[in-house]
């Protein structure tokens, strides 16, 4: 399991241009429910 969390932070939960459109974690993201804007990052 640890291997799929280090891929999920490489591939769509990256610090300057996060997936959350992608992301199946996204309902339970802080970031994603308000902390950070990121639709503006696309």
């Amino acid at each position: 399991m640890h291997i799929d969390l280090i891929t999920h932070g490489r591939e769509i939960c990256t610090a300057r241009k996060p997936k959350c459109e992608r992301c199946p974690l996204a309902s339970l993201c802080d970031y994603y429910q308000g902390r950070g804007d990121w639709r503006s990052a696309e």
